[in-house]
C-alpha cells in the first residue's frame, strides 16, 4: 500500500489515483492510475510545503488552478466537482495575486495553507474529471521546452476558460467569481 506525503501545493496527487512518470531516454511524460494507487494513508499538511523554493510553489498551484479550471468546464463535471473546483480557486487565484512578487522568504504560512488545501479541492476534481487540453498540450511543452509543468498548463488556461464561459454561460458568473475576473 502507498503512504503518501503532500510536499507541493499542486497536482493533490496524495489524494487520487494519478501518477506521472517521464520515461527514461526519450524525455516523455507518461500517466497512469489504477484503482490500487491511490494511499492507503496521505499525511496531507500544508507544514510539508513551507520548505518548497517559490518558484516550484507557483508552478505547483497553477497546476492546481489547471485541474480546477479544466475539470469545471469539462464533459465529465457534475455539482460535486465543480463545488470542489470553486472551492480550489477561491483559495488559490487570490493567494498567487497576494503573494505577487514575493521572495521566497515572504510567503506566508497561511498563503501555504492556502495553496495546499486549494490543491486537494482541485485534487478532488481532478479524481473525477481528469484533465483536458491544458495539459495535454502543456505536457508538449514541458517535454520540448523545458517550461515547468503547472506553468505549461497555465499557458492554454485563458483560451480554455474563454471557450468554457462560451458554451457553458450557466457556469460563467461562479467561475468569473472564483477567478476575480470578468
Amino acid at each position: 500500500p502507498f503512504v503518501l506525503i503532500g510536499t507541493t501545493a499542486g497536482t493533490g496527487s496524495e489524494i487520487t489515483p494519478f501518477a506521472i512518470m517521464t520515461v527514461d531516454g526519450t524525455g516523455r511524460k507518461q500517466s497512469f492510475s489504477r484503482e490500487d494507487t491511490f494511499a492507503a494513508a496521505a499525511f496531507c499538511d500544508p507544514r510539508y510545503t513551507h520548505s518548497l523554493p517559490l518558484p516550484f510553489t507557483v508552478s505547483t498551484a497553477l497546476d492546481a488552478v489547471s485541474h480546477a479550471v479544466e475539470g469545471y468546464f469539462g464533459a465529465k463535471a457534475n455539482l460535486l466537482s465543480d463545488a470542489a473546483a470553486l472551492a480550489a480557486l477561491h483559495q488559490i487565484v487570490p493567494t498567487l495575486r497576494q503573494m505577487g512578487d514575493a521572495r521566497p522568504e515572504e510567503v506566508t504560512p497561511q498563503q501555504r495553507e492556502a495553496l495546499y488545501y486549494g490543491s486537494l479541492a482541485a485534487g478532488m476534481t481532478l479524481n473525477h474529471c481528469s484533465t483536458c487540453f491544458p495539459h495535454t498540450m502543456g505536457y508538449f511543452l514541458t517535454e520540448q521546452y523545458g517550461i515547468p509543468h503547472g506553468r505549461a498548463c497555465a499557458v492554454y488556461l485563458p483560451a480554455y476558460a474563454r471557450r468554457g464561459v462560451e458554451y457553458l454561460p450557466h457556469k460563467a458568473q461562479p467561475f468569473l467569481e472564483a477567478v476575480g475576473g470578468d
